[in-house]
This record gives structure tokens, sequence and C-alpha cells, in this order.
């Protein structure tokens, strides 16, 4: 039972339910009470006598918290070409129903929704952190040129000044860049 999506406050959540789940039912809200008392009273199906898949199975015991690789995730993913954002280790792609979702080995998941925006942080991170790292070598190079100047030791200045000069220009090209980011988009623009 899901949410009416053109009623939601926001309405991608159910939107994604619907697009994404095998959905019984969507009603509005104010209709959700009254539906499952309904469905309360209904006898149950009949359970099928099948064993779980193995995939269903290996999530199972993963949301349980066992060990990933122990619980058999290798055996129901494939290597992707993508790597955690935190950890960098290798993702196995899952696909089911035509969607595509990815997991570590430590057992973090991922919907190629969630991928995108981790990537997307990891990108303004990694940015950040160069910015941060050319402006700190840049300050100390201005700070040793003023050192050498003050001992007449003029050319070694002038070539860290220009160094420094460099330095802040690929910061401000840097900065230009987290400006514009777009970087990667995500399924729902």
């Amino acid at each position: 039972m899901v949410q009416d999506p053109a009623e939601a406050l926001f309405s991608s959540m159910p939107r994604h339910a619907v697009e994404n789940v095998d959905v019984d039912h969507v009603v509005p809200l104010w209709r959700m009470p009254g539906l499952l008392a309904e469905l309360m009273l209904e006898a149950p199906a009949e359970a099928p006598g099948n064993a779980a898949p193995e995939h269903i199975v290996v999530e199972v015991n993963i949301a349980k918290e066992q060990n990933p690789r122990e619980a058999g995730v290798e055996r129901i993913g494939r290597p992707s070409s993508f790597s955690y954002p935190d950890c960098r280790g290798v993702l196995l792609e899952f696909e089911e129903g035509g969607r595509i979702r990815f997991r570590c080995h430590i057992g973090h998941a991922y919907s190629t929704d969630s991928l995108l925006a981790a990537m997307n942080e990891a990108i303004e991170h990694a940015i950040d952190t160069a910015v941060r790292s050319v402006e700190e070598g840049r300050l100390l190079m201005d700070e040793i040129a003023s050192q050498l100047e003050g001992r007449n030791a003029h050319e070694a200045a002038r070539r860290l000044r220009e160094s420094s000069s460099r330095a802040k220009h690929k910061v401000e090209t840097m900065n230009e860049l987290m400006r514009e980011q777009d970087t990667v988009p995500t399924v729902d623009e």
C-alpha cells in the first residue's frame, strides 16, 4: 500500500515505491486506515511452499548483520566498474526486476540514485581537499618568499612568488569548477 503520489507532500518517495515495487494499492492518505482494516478481515493467501531464492536469503542475512562475504554476497552479484565512495572498494552490481543496485563487501547498499548522490559528495570533497591543499601550499610559498626577501635572496623569492601565482590561478579555477558543479545528476533530474 502506497500513498497516492499526487497528494503527497514529497511525491518522489511514493512515486519511487510505485515504480520499483509491486504495489497492491495506491490510495490517498485518508483512505489507508480503512483499507488496512478491510484487508485485516480478509483470509490470508496461502504461502508458497518454495524456499526463498538465494539472493533473498543472502540479503536477509546481511540485514541481520552477518558478514556479507560469509553470507554469500559475492555469489549473487557481479563486480561492477564502480567503487564504494567511502572505502573505495569494488561495488557488486545486482539487477533485479529491471532495476540496478549495488552493494559493497562490507554490506553497504546503494540504489542508482543514492550511488550518484554519494559520488557527487565524494567529488565535492575531493575538490574541497585539493583547493585547501593548493591554497595552503601557496600561503607557505608566500611566507618563505617573504623570509627570503628579508635575507636578500631575491631570485629564490621571485621563483616562489611565481609558483604562488600559478597556485592561486589553480585555486581560482577549482573554485570556478565548484560553482559550476553539476557533476553527476541523479536519475530524477
